[in-house]
């Protein structure tokens, strides 16, 4: 008898030697969000439940909230240009933080302090 709960998973379609593979996370972690082109991987959500398995691929919108852009508005590119837009793309928490991170290394290795901790 099928289980009446479903669950969510995240997986990502690499291309390997020019073959198709899935790749299903066991956490609650997003796997690489990459460009669709050479080989690189297309991220989805794998509902599984009630008897069935189904899949479909991500919105740019998720793409853009697990990038830490929720707000992101794509204006009249298609779902597929703003999904390559985002993909290989660093993610605005990252990108928040660089700048006072890359200040503090820059006045350390200026005083010589190399080591010191920012």
């Amino acid at each position: 008898m099928a289980s009446p709960r479903l669950a969510w998973s995240t997986a990502y379609r690499r291309t390997r030697d020019g073959r198709p593979v899935w790749e299903i996370r066991a956490d609650d972690v997003a796997g690489c969000l990459r460009t669709t082109r050479g080989g690189s991987s297309k991220q989805a959500v794998v509902e599984i439940g009630r008897g069935a398995v189904r899949v479909r691929w991500m919105t740019a919108r998720e793409y853009a909230r697990l990038m830490g852009a929720p707000a992101l508005r794509f204006g009249d590119a298609t779902e597929s240009q703003a999904r390559f837009a985002l993909g290989d793309a660093v993610c605005v928490p990252a990108v928040r933080g660089s700048p006072s991170a890359i200040s503090c290394r820059w006045r350390a290795a200026r005083s010589r302090n190399v080591g010191r901790a920012c």
